[in-house]
């Protein structure tokens, strides 16, 4: 289905619009987002194209189910109810925007992010016009500063820095590509805002991204030249009271224990507050097994909270209870937060979530992926952003959004448990089999060679990408050895490599390549660079066979095509048994090669 140009403007704007409506109260951006819900809907039930293959999405359910864990094994499931509708989330919003049936895929994304940025813009007018007026009413310059500023929106100066950094973020991004000085403007704006927001670790954001582009953008005086005034424009507001004071309170004594003496006249820094709440969270979490692993719950761990304020006397208030001091704080701290909350496994979920979006934006150059989660990395450690709202919706939405021009965002459940498989038996073989034989080899290679017992040698792997590929050292050092590949009666091969190959002991440091996900146990046998491109003069699209991990064993090498290849026959038969593997995976045809293959081995 082709969206017409009404449809595709109504889901922009709506779209646009929920994002623009993040610092508003909950009711305002809620409204946004019920009518993005039910417009999205519409257009993937007319498309007739439901996918729920995409790894944000499984990403999010298996975030979303550690929360819901405690429905089952809690005496009073009702009171965990509220934060886990909240992460609902987590499921409905990856489906919505990754299964829309938008064509232009990164023109989209960029005009909803250039939306939001425009909008904040004015929402960071309306900010100053506000403080503004509080100081002609009160003279009190602090009203420009930190959660006196947010006071138009009721907000947090944190929760407002998130927004500001994301909507530089995107005026960096897009500056080359249109409205050049428009967002040169934009940018210079938001680097204000967050300076006058003046939260430290939004700060120290705010001087990595400009260190970042000064290192990139060297060459180009220009830019060089706009990101020198940001910086004297940071050091000129450090050095004004306001600003400074928010460093000048740091106390890094006695880290790791909690105040002994604290009552109603005792000072703290946002610093030292959270580091008092990790203390009490590490305490709560260690409580026994299955609070460790699943956490006290999501509707539990405020009060679990709450009860180590007041034991330690931090603080209960004043006798008519109107004072509640530090009562009601969450952990300030999202990873902790996730840690009490959902225990080791939600941990875990969570810290996955983020390297998948990372490694992602990565793997397919997608900057906003990159930036937006490196800003969610860092301001987790000062924040527990998805135990409201605002956080979670900023989370799932700029991630779902940015994936939307990310086609190859799928999965496939075979290749899951392969994925395990290939860990756990690459594990198994590190540990019960290379680190005692490795030692007597490596001096026997060393001693036979005169040179570095493990071989590194460039391969042809997945999609056709160079990987470094980890063998023992079979032959003697010689410049041959990338552009040459093995003959029969090969005389550079020495003793020990003969006894090496014809056991496939030479290919066991691969078990390193399965490790870090550059090859898997079963698979396509990844060849040299020179031999790939041979061999693809000779069957067209012989690449094709890559379109998965290459492995230590495979289909061919289970049927004994193993070694020198030394006719067209012996290469049409492996180029046919690696198609038909790559075709179609799993793991019981996966286990039932390994077994082959040994048999093989063995047998010979």
């Amino acid at each position: 289905m082709t969206l017409s140009k009404i449809q595709y403007q109504i889901i922009l704007i709506l779209s646009s619009l929920t994002l623009i409506g993040l610092p508003f109260p909950v009711k305002v951006s809620t409204i946004g987002l019920y009518l993005f819900m039910l417009f999205s809907i519409f257009l993937i039930f007319k498309s007739k194209k439901v996918s729920f293959k995409k790894w944000f999405i499984f990403l999010g359910i298996f975030f979303f189910s550690t929360y819901c864990i405690h429905f089952l094994i809690s005496d009073n499931p009702a009171e965990h109810a509220f934060e886990v509708i909240k992460k609902l989330t987590f499921v409905f919003v990856p489906f919505l925007f990754l299964n829309l049936p938008i064509e232009d895929s990164k023109k989209f994304v960029n005009q909803i992010f250039l939306y939001f940025s425009y909008g904040l813009s004015l929402v960071g007018v309306a900010l100053l016009a506000s403080a503004a007026m509080s100081y002609i009413d009160a003279k009190d310059i602090d009203v420009f500063f930190y959660h006196l500023l947010t006071n138009l929106f009721n907000g947090s100066a944190i929760y407002f820095s998130l927004l500001f950094s994301f909507s530089l973020v995107i005026s960096f991004i897009n500056y080359q590509k249109s409205q050049k000085y428009l967002l040169l403007f934009i940018g210079l704006f938001n680097a204000l805002i967050l300076l006058l927001l003046s939260s430290k670790i939004f700060i120290f954001i705010l001087v990595s991204l400009a260190l970042f582009y000064i290192i990139k953008i060297a060459r180009n005086k220009t830019r060089i030249a706009i990101v020198f005034i940001i910086l004297l424009g940071a050091i000129g507001l450090i050095n004004s009271n306001n600003f400074s004071s928010r460093f000048s309170e740091l106390d890094l004594t006695n880290f790791l224990e909690i105040k002994s003496e604290v009552n109603t006249n005792t000072s703290f820094d946002g610093f030292t507050l959270r580091k008092e709440l990790i203390n009490f969270g590490l305490e709560i979490g260690r409580t026994d097994t299955q609070t460790l692993w699943l956490g006290v719950g999501p509707g539990l761990a405020q009060k679990k909270l709450d009860e180590k304020l007041t034991r330690n006397h931090f603080y209960i208030g004043d006798c008519s209870g109107e004072v509640r001091g530090f009562l009601g704080y969450n952990f300030h701290n999202q990873y902790l937060q996730t840690f009490v909350e959902t225990g080791l496994i939600g941990l875990f979920s969570l810290v996955i979530m983020l390297v998948y979006l990372i490694r992602i934006g990565i793997k397919y150059k997608n900057n906003y992926l990159i930036f937006f989660n490196f800003i969610f990395v860092i301001s987790f450690f000062t924040e527990s952003f998805l135990s409201r709202q605002m956080g979670v919706f900023s989370f799932v939405f700029f991630n779902s959004i940015s994936l939307i021009s990310v086609k190859e965002d799928e999965f496939n459940v075979q290749f899951i448990f392969k994925r395990i498989f290939d860990t756990l038996f690459s594990l198994a073989v590190i540990l019960l089999i290379m680190t005692w034989l490795f030692p007597v080899l490596f001096i026997i290679i060393l001693f036979e060679t005169k040179s570095n017992p493990i071989f590194i040698q460039k391969r042809v792997g997945k999609d056709g990408r160079y990987f470094n590929c980890y063998k023992l050292r079979t032959m003697e050092k010689n410049k041959g050895s990338n552009l040459e590949s093995t003959s029969y009666n090969d005389q550079r091969i020495t003793n020990s490599g003969t006894f090496l190959r014809k056991y496939g002991i030479d290919e066991l440091p691969q078990f390193i390549n399965v490790l870090f996900g550059q090859m898997s146990v079963v698979g396509p046998r990844p060849l040299m660079v020179v031999e790939e491109i041979k061999f693809s003069k000779v069957i067209p699209n012989f690449t094709s066979r890559l379109n998965v991990k290459p492995g230590i064993t495979g289909l061919a090498q289970s049927h004994g095509y193993k070694g020198y290849i030394e006719t067209d026959y012996d290469l049409r038969m492996r180029y046919k048994l690696d198609k038909a593997y790559s075709i179609k995976v799993t793991l019981y045809k996966d286990v039932k090669i390994v077994l082959e293959t040994l048999k093989y081995i063995l047998s010979n």
